[in-house]
Parts: structure tokens; C-alpha cells; sequence
């Protein structure tokens, strides 16, 4: 969803409420990859649709395949996360972005506190 619009981005929210399995995990990957490209879009989205959740966790964490085992390369693309939804400033979304904070600084503490327990091999 690089490049998103908005009605895209809200029928694809719509579709993870009765998805399952495979499709809802990426559907999830898809999703939180908007947050670096569009983090507002993103905000105001979940925003609207009260998606504030448990499912929450794994739609700001889940990074997709590419970075299962690469506990290093998780970390920083968790801390981009991070500052782009902290980039954005609107008083409209502060609530959901403060908790979209939360739950990422945990997911990255951790991710992180693992990646430093680890050796130097993923990039």
C-alpha cells in the first residue's frame, strides 16, 4: 500500500475484520506498512473504524515474512515505525496515536533487547 487511497485503505480494514489465516496476516503486513508510508491515513483509519484492540499488536508489528529471524533488521524497521506515527502531529488522532506508540515501543523494546542478545549475522 505505498501509495494508497484512502477508499483502498478502509475496504482493506474492512476485509481484516472477517478475515482469517493466511489473508488476515497479509492483510496485517499490508496494513502496517502504510504507517511508514502514510501514518496519518493510517491514524485516522483505525481512528474511524475503533480498531484499537488486541488485533492492534500484530497489525503495528507484523512485518511480513522477509523479516522473520532477523531480529536486527526488525528492530529498526519497528523504530521506523515509531517515528513516522510520532511524526505526525494532528490533535484529532492523538488518542490512537498514543496508544499505537505504546504498543510499538514495547514490540521494538523487546524485539531490540533481542536483537542485542544476539550475534551480528542479520542485517
Amino acid at each position: 500500500m505505498a501509495a494508497a487511497k484512502p477508499a483502498a485503505v478502509r475496504l482493506a480494514f474492512a476485509l481484516f475484520t472477517v478475515a482469517d489465516g493466511a489473508f488476515a496476516e497479509d492483510l496485517d503486513v499490508d496494513l502496517g506498512g502504510l504507517i511508514e508510508n502514510d501514518p496519518s491515513l493510517f491514524r485516522s483509519v483505525l481512528k474511524a473504524r475503533g480498531d484499537d484492540g488486541p488485533a492492534l499488536e500484530g497489525l503495528l508489528g507484523n512485518l511480513g515474512g522477509e523479516y522473520v529471524d532477523r531480529m536486527a533488521a526488525s528492530c529498526r524497521a519497528l523504530r521506523a515505525r515509531l517515528r513516522a506515527l510520532q511524526g505526525v502531529g494532528s490533535e484529532r488522532l492523538a488518542a490512537i496515536r498514543d496508544k499505537c506508540i505504546a504498543v510499538l515501543k514495547e514490540e521494538a523494546r523487546q524485539t531490540c533487547e533481542i536483537a542485542r542478545q544476539m550475534p551480528r549475522h542479520d542485517t
